[in-house]
């Protein structure tokens, strides 16, 4: 199968790959203790907390800082005179994270997109402060069951956010 990805042309910067591990988050370095019960004890009475698992870190596994020197090696190959960007330039950024039905019920977005975010900084734009509007999406990609990643930085300086026809309110001041 051949599958193309084409930019779309209102992007300043973009870049995406698909295969080779998932893309992670810093959740990826603990694992969760089977077997243990969290007690508390208190004056004596001990009370068993249900409403917490424990995690333990991995030892000698820092899948984040490998993830971000691939980004980071893969990002340098596509820079141009132009990047970073300067603050206080406004950029809006729009990332796709293809992956497996399992992780997608397992990795929360936001954790997702820190790791990919600032794996960019310095190298796309001076600072993720500069990001104003953030689209993150994580699906299961249904013609390539595979791991991917693909990234979209548009520069707002002359340009209408893609997201401003948007509106969670109308807001109307009253006489």
């Amino acid at each position: 199968m051949k599958v193309t990805v084409n930019k779309d042309p209102d992007l300043d910067f973009f870049i995406g790959y698909f295969g080779g591990d998932k893309i992670p988050t810093k959740q990826d370095w603990f694992d969760r203790m089977e077997g243990y019960e969290l007690i508390q004890v208190e004056d004596g009475v001990e009370t068993k907390l249900d409403d917490y698992d424990l995690y333990i870190k991995q030892k000698d596994k820092d899948v984040v800082q490998i993830f971000k020197k691939h980004l980071h090696d893969l990002v340098t190959k596509y820079l141009k005179p132009e990047h970073p960007y300067k603050k206080p330039e406004p950029l809006e950024v729009i990332i796709d994270v293809s992956m497996d039905e399992k992780r997608l019920q397992e990795v929360d977005i936001d954790n997702l997109t820190k790791a990919i975010l600032d794996s960019l900084n310095g190298l796309v734009y001076e600072d993720d402060s500069q990001i104003i509007s953030l689209l993150a999406t994580k699906n299961v990609n249904g013609f390539i069951p595979i791991n991917g990643l693909l990234i979209g930085v548009r520069r707002l300086t002359n340009k209408q956010s893609w997201f401003d026809h948007i509106r969670l309110a109308y807001i109307k001041e009253e006489q």
